[in-house]
């Protein structure tokens, strides 16, 4: 009976505890609610002082910073006094939208003078031969005349406000959303989100027809799946055997788990509560027993301190509450205490007593398509029209064609022959270029001044090719160098001299593992980085090698010459695989495009060429610029390969659509020189060029520039 009614007195406690905090999260509520009707009275006073201060103000407006609102409420109050608050609810429509005023102001003379005062800093003109015409009061329309007066100086103070305002909150906005852990979003490795991603796939191979693979998938799952079953139901019962106090099956079931951790934590709670229990039983020997033979040893496990010491010290109590630590202990709430400290080992078993969500239909389309609304919402540049998605391989990036020059590089005393964007992840991108004045110099887009200078060749650079942090460098001093420019002491890490002229192509590969080189000696040089070892050399060009590009495997290099040639060469055997010979000029540059269906070309026929590997013929001919003479001018795919940027003997740098082959826009101006090399950053939106006149540029979008300037 004692044992019932400490229950019974523990059970109200527990519901009068409950009740309690009810209360007090009502009285919370009703505190918050308080709160809120407080800050709205706030407001509302504040919003009358306003009001109050713009009558003082009518005759005498000599404040720079005076807001857009205060000006309407302003408005609002003469339109009030001159018209004897006659029709309310149409100075709420004029607040709303002076735009609406402007049109009744035009067609209806009798509502004159209130929308006059609204339109004022808008249409002065109108305003005043309005008032000429409609005004009823002489008094009212000095006033207004010179609050016109004082307004037209303070339009453009509000509207710099404004737009600063409108910035500070973007600004804000962009900050919020940059805050965002994705990983506590969306998390990958939860069992439960690659189950689901397993069904979708599992969905979109059936939709596609590709049967036997789907099968196959679903094998698999299903083996796993029975393994994921069998845990559940071991993990059921336990979750059963605690909840009955069937401690002694609890304790065998316990001793399966396989987790260390996990299980060495569970015993202890389960000691602890079984300890309790016979507590609370009055069964002291054999609670005495459990607590040297099984607590102790795993006295360090828990993580409240004197728990311990309190378990020692019930031993002389007639009840679990007279602890303090545990005043509030009730039999049946502790074992399901138990379960809700150890949910994420029981969350599989509640899963799988839930049925499987159907998959709704096309489910993975689905997704990818909110992923590329996503992509395209938050792009740096919102795109007018509707873009054309044509790969999953890259994330869409908003291209808007550069028409305003934002900065001059100046540093070099000589041409600058290539550049390059290194992008490390940092906010500010940085550029490298390299120059006839035998320097390789580092610069930052915001500052026209380099940042660092490479010295160590004795001849004008070539080429560059990035890796990470290293930069290799092709000379006319028949020498590739490679640079670490965190290196303050001696940044050049590596010289390699096999070339018996000058050095006018080099490329890593995607790993940086290795190296291509090509010159003048008409021989192709692969590399080992790491050693300097020279691995294979490739020699069947007829002419000097000037370009180079590696696929993505780093199997297959493609090199351009001066014998009007592209080749492709087996990088592991060194045979040429393929050969091109449609050009007619010297070729000048090669790339490749992302998907590698593709290669563009650039060559002394006055002709860029964008080739079909598969069908090893050229597919579009981009035309409209200069290349015929000595110089290497050079082109490259822009971002997701829908356009084509290239330099020119011209002066400009010209951009070619890919699929109609016209050229969108060229930027420069006539006779600044030849433009050898230009490169675009889709990560920051902008468009960097070099050239004969010493100069790198950066070119990026103007929303106050036409698109066509530079085409007239």
């Amino acid at each position: 009976m004692d044992l019932k009614e400490n229950e019974n007195q523990n059970i109200n406690q527990n519901i009068n505890q409950n009740q309690n905090i009810n209360q007090n999260q009502n009285i919370n509520q009703n505190e918050n609610q308080n709160q809120n009707q407080n800050e709205n009275i706030n407001q509302n006073q504040n919003e009358n002082n306003n009001q109050n201060n713009n009558q003082n103000n009518e005759n005498n407006n000599q404040n720079e910073n005076q807001n857009e609102n205060q000006n309407q409420n302003q408005n609002q109050n003469q339109n009030q006094n001159e018209n004897n608050n006659q029709n309310e609810n149409q100075n709420e429509n004029q607040n709303q939208n002076q735009n609406q005023n402007q049109n009744q102001n035009e067609n209806n003379n009798q509502n004159n003078n209130q929308n006059e005062n609204i339109n004022q800093n808008e249409n002065e003109n109108e305003n005043e031969n309005e008032n000429e015409n409609e005004n009823e009061n002489e008094n009212e329309n000095i006033n207004e005349n010179e609050n016109q007066n004082n307004n037209k100086n303070n339009n453009q103070n509000e509207n710099q406000n404004i737009n600063q305002n409108n910035n500070q909150n973007n600004n804000q906005n962009n900050n919020e959303n940059q805050a965002i852990d994705l990983n506590q979003v969306f998390e990958p490795n939860d069992p439960r989100i690659k189950e689901d991603l397993l069904r979708v796939i599992h969905q979109y191979l059936q939709n596609e027809g590709f049967t036997s693979t789907a099968l196959t998938l679903q094998d698999e799952a299903l083996a796993q799946t029975a393994d994921q079953i069998k845990t559940r139901n071991h993990f059921k019962k336990i979750r059963k055997a605690i909840l009955d106090g069937n401690w002694s099956e609890t304790e065998t079931l316990c001793a399966k788990l396989t987790t260390a951790t996990t299980r060495k934590s569970l015993f202890y709670e389960v000691y602890k509560q079984q300890f309790l229990e016979l507590i609370d039983a009055q069964e002291f020997q054999k609670a005495y027993s459990l607590l040297n033979k099984s607590i102790k040893p795993l006295e360090g496990i828990t993580q409240k301190k004197g728990e311990f010491s309190e378990l020692c010290y019930l031993l002389t109590c007639s009840s679990v509450q007279e602890s303090e630590m545990f005043r509030n202990w009730d039999r049946h709430l502790s074992r399901k205490t138990i379960l809700k400290n150890f949910r994420s080992i029981f969350e599989t078993q509640e899963r799988s007593t839930q049925p499987p969500t159907e998959v709704t239909p096309n489910r993975l389309i689905v997704l990818l398509q909110q992923a590329i609304t996503y992509q395209i919402e938050h792009s740096t540049y919102k795109p007018l029209a509707l873009p054309k998605i044509t790969t999953l391989l890259e994330d869409f990036n908003s291209f808007v064609l550069p028409n305003t020059l934002n900065t001059i590089f100046r540093g070099h005393r000589d041409a600058v022959k290539c550049i390059e964007f290194i992008e490390n992840g940092h906010h500010n991108a940085q550029i490298v270029t390299g120059g006839g004045d035998n320097t390789i110099r580092l610069w930052t887009l915001d500052s026209p001044e380099s940042q660092k200078i490479l010295l160590g060749h004795s001849s004008r650079i070539w080429d560059l090719s990035l890796y990470n942090h290293l930069i290799a460098s092709a000379s006319g001093d028949e020498t590739v160098k490679i640079w670490n420019p965190a290196l303050d002491s001696r940044p050049c890490v590596s010289t390699l001299q096999v070339h018996k002229n000058s050095v006018y192509a080099v490329e890593f590969t995607s790993d940086g593992n290795r190296l291509a080189s090509g010159g003048y000696d008409k021989k192709i040089n692969l590399f080992d980085v790491l050693t300097g070892s020279v691995l294979n050399t490739l020699h069947e060009h007829t002419g000097l090698v000037s370009t180079l590009a590696f696929s993505s495997a780093g199997n297959l290099v493609i090199s351009g010459s001066k014998d009007k040639s592209i080749k492709f060469w087996d990088v592991r055997s060194g045979i040429c695989v393929a050969t091109y010979s449609t050009h007619l000029g010297e070729v000048t540059s090669v790339s490749l495009s992302s998907d590698e269906t593709k290669i563009l070309t650039g060559s002394k026929d006055n002709a860029n060429r964008i080739w079909d590997i598969r069908l090893a013929k050229p597919i579009m001919r981009l035309k409209g610029h200069q290349n015929t003479s000595k110089n290497f001018v050079k082109c490259n795919f822009g971002p997701n390969q829908r356009v084509v940027i290239g330099g020119s003997e011209d002066g400009f740098v010209h951009i070619w659509d890919v699929e109609s082959g016209n050229i969108l826009q060229r930027l420069g101006s006539r006779g600044a020189g030849v433009i050898y090399d230009a490169k675009y950053s889709s990560s920051f939106g902008i468009l960097v060029s070099c050239g004969d006149d010493s100069n790198a540029k950066s070119w990026s979008f103007s929303p106050s520039q036409d698109i066509l300037d530079n085409l007239k």
